[in-house]
This record gives structure tokens, C-alpha cells and sequence, in this order.
């Protein structure tokens, strides 16, 4: 167990009641960490959007819009095809993540029931039974069909997490409780967003869920994105100014965890909006960042690889760079890669500080800088600095 989940193992710690901050953004926890939680924050879990369908229409959705009400797949930034090529990619994405497990999500993975519990079957056939599948689902598409939870927990889901779209949603309530008294070995619970000024609601969904002994309630901060930025402020929301967590959320998880630790034996987890960006994401980065990178790229405390780039305008003065940097400057084919559609050339990013000086000397208009970029397909570019 890494440290970013502290004591989390530890008998004594699980058995109290007592309210627990974890990791640098301040998350907080009752009892045991649900499975697809612990492996999230370690960043073992890729991401499978395997629609971004979603009749339910809920107000606070972070999906982003490229994602949102089109029906395509994902899996993580990558699009997917719906064919063996695609099923391919999502592997290849788990093998170069180093993934333990996928957290299927949308939209909604029940407005595509058949695709959803494919993927089930083929991630387990692929990986085994110890690789651990979580599900985020608003539950409407069980109203009149309940029969499909026994078949995503017959294709191989380990966990189910039901996401209201309201939280007073008895309907949802009831559905949830009867999947956890069919499958008491499987992890079973509700996920929602902490909206300031419903403590009451939030508490009520707690204990009917310790009640009918299902296994967590995950509340997550409530934060602005870009794409329900519109919608929550007209609601009256407000964020804090350091990030884009809304103003109240964690103050609402404090008032109800104090409330309810004594109540309840069941875990309740506070997620913050800055633990997805500092912990899960970091470590998803990191882990995909070391299978990637070229022999000079090195990995930044964020999970960015960091080179240097040196950039000339012609292609005589790129192919005479090439000839300086391997005579004059003993830099081997191994530690450079050279594109010859910008007349660029990109290294290690201390050879950028230790060298562009004496290039200029041949090339006077030459570019020199340090980038760094998400390790990813494509990945964006976050810092360009000039030297």
C-alpha cells in the first residue's frame, strides 16, 4: 500500500469510527476504502467510457462535452472503434497504464447494455478474475428491467455503484437494496455529489444504505467543469477561488460523516475535487509515463514528461544540426529524435541548457526550449520554456 492512503490498512483504523483525512487534497473517510477506490487513487484503473449516451440529464454531469450525449467510446483520452481493433486499444491502453482494473463509465454504460457487459466479459477474459471492474450507473435503466444486474455481475463486475440523479431517489434506493441482499459478495453502493445544503437528503440515503447493508457511500466533492459551469452557476453556486470545487461542499461531507459515523458501520468516503487531480490522476500518469517515455524524457513530480526542443528554420539547417550534434557534440541516436516536418530536434532537457548557446553560433535564429506534456496519446502540451 502506497503512502498517499496512509493507515488505510491498518485492523484498528477501519474498526474506528473516527473520521480520517487522507492524501494532499484532504479527502476523508469512515471505515475501508471501497476495492475500485483504493485502486483508483493508486492510479491502477483506466477509464472506459463506453458511451457518453445518458438520457438521465443530471445538472451537475462533469462529462466533458467532447464525451457527453454522443455515443462513442473512450478509454481514458483515447477513442475507440467498436471492433477487434478497438477492443485492442482498450488492452493496449491497461497494459501501458499498467492497469489492475476499469472503472466503466459514460454517459450511462446502461444505455448501451449489451456493449457494457461485452467489455465486462472481454477485460475478464483478458486480465482475470483479479482484475477489478467497477460500474457507475444512475440505476434508471433497472426500473423495469432489473434482470440486467444479474448479467453485468454474470459477465464478471465486481463492484456497482449507483449515481442517482437525485439523491432522494427512493426508487433507486429500493433497486440497490435488493441487488446487495441478491449479491452479498459483491461490492455494492451509491455515489453522489456533496451538495452544499443537503445535509438531510444525504444523511437519509446513508442510513437507508447502512440499513440494507450495502458497503459504501462515496460522496464527491461538487466542483465546476466546463461543461456544467453554466448550469450550477445560474443555481446560485459558487467555486472556491484556489480550484474548481464549489464553495460549501466539504463543509456539508464534515456535517454529515460527524453526523452519521456513530449511526452507521457502513464506509462513507468524501472524495475531493483536487484528489482526482493530485492523487489518481498523478499516479495514472506517472505509471503510463514510465512505459513511454524516450530514453531522455524524465518524469515530473506531476506524471509530465519533461524534454528539450531545438528548432531551426530550414531543412539545410536541420540537416547540418544533426551532423553538429553527432560530431561536435557526441549525441547519440538513442538520445535524440529528430522531426524533420518542423526542422526539430528534441533531447534531453539539460543538453538544451548546456548546448544552445554554442548552436547559436551556427544558427543564430535557432529555438531552444524545455516543453513539458501529458504522457499520453497526443498529450497537450502544459509548458513551453524558452531558453
Amino acid at each position: 500500500m502506497i503512502d498517499i492512503l496512509g493507515s488505510i490498512k491498518l485492523a484498528e483504523d477501519i474498526k474506528s469510527r473516527e473520521i480520517v483525512t487522507y492524501g494532499p487534497s484532504s479527502s476523508m473517510r469512515i471505515g475501508e476504502l471501497p476495492e475500485g477506490c483504493i485502486r483508483c487513487i493508486q492510479g491502477e484503473k483506466i477509464v472506459l467510457y463506453t458511451t457518453g449516451s445518458c438520457s438521465v440529464g443530471c445538472a451537475y454531469c462533469p462529462i466533458p462535452d467532447d464525451k457527453q450525449e454522443v455515443d462513442s467510446v473512450f478509454v481514458n483520452e483515447r477513442a475507440i472503434t467498436l471492433d477487434t481493433v478497438g477492443l485492442d486499444i482498450v488492452f493496449d491502453e491497461s497494459d501501458v497504464c499498467l492497469a489492475t482494473g476499469a472503472g466503466i463509465t459514460g454517459g450511462d454504460p446502461m444505455e448501451v447494455p449489451q456493449r457494457s457487459i461485452q467489455y465486462i466479459k472481454d477485460l475478464k477474459n483478458k486480465y482475470g478474475d483479479k482484475y477489478h471492474l467497477h460500474l457507475y450507473t444512475s440505476g434508471k435503466f433497472f426500473i423495469d428491467n432489473e434482470i440486467l444486474i444479474d448479467h453485468i455481475f454474470e459477465a464478471g463486475l465486481d463492484e456497482l455503484r449507483f449515481h442517482p440523479r437525485n439523491i432522494v431517489a427512493k426508487k433507486i434506493w429500493r433497486i440497490a437494496a435488493q441487488a446487495k441482499k441478491n449479491y452479498p459478495d459483491k461490492l455494492i453502493g451509491f455515489e453522489i455529489p456533496c451538495i452544499p445544503q443537503k445535509e438531510k437528503e444525504i444523511e437519509e440515503l446513508i442510513l437507508f444504505a447502512d440499513e440494507h447493508k450495502l458497503d459504501f457511500v462515496n460522496l464527491n466533492e461538487y466542483e465546476f467543469t466546463e461543461s456544467n459551469f453554466n448550469k450550477l452557476s445560474q443555481k446560485g453556486f459558487v467555486s472556491i477561488l484556489s480550484n474548481a470545487a464549489i464553495q460549501g461542499s466539504n463543509d456539508t461531507a464534515i456535517s454529515v460523516m460527524n453526523s452519521v459515523k456513530d449511526k452507521t458501520s457502513i464506509t462513507v468516503h468524501f472524495c475531493s475535487s483536487g484528489s482526482k487531480d493530485s492523487i489518481q490522476l498523478v499516479q495514472r500518469f506517472k505509471k503510463r509515463a514510465s512505459q513511454i517515455k524516450r530514453p531522455f524524457d524524465q518524469i515530473s513530480s506531476e506524471g509530465e514528461l519533461e524534454y528539450g526542443r531545438f528548432v531551426v528554420e530550414t531543412k539545410q539547417e536541420f540537416l547540418e544540426m544533426i551532423e553538429i550534434l553527432e560530431n561536435e557534440f557526441d549525441l547519440d541516436e538513442d538520445f535524440r529524435e529528430e522531426f524533420i516536418i518542423d526542422f526539430s530536434v528534441e533531447t534531453a532537457w539539460y543538453v538544451i541548457d548546456e548546448i544552445a548557446e554554442m548552436l547559436r553560433e551556427h544558427f543564430p535564429n535557432l529555438q531552444a526550449e524545455i516543453i513539458a506534456r501529458h504522457p499520453i496519446e497526443n498529450g497537450p502540451i502544459t509548458y513551453v520554456d524558452p531558453r
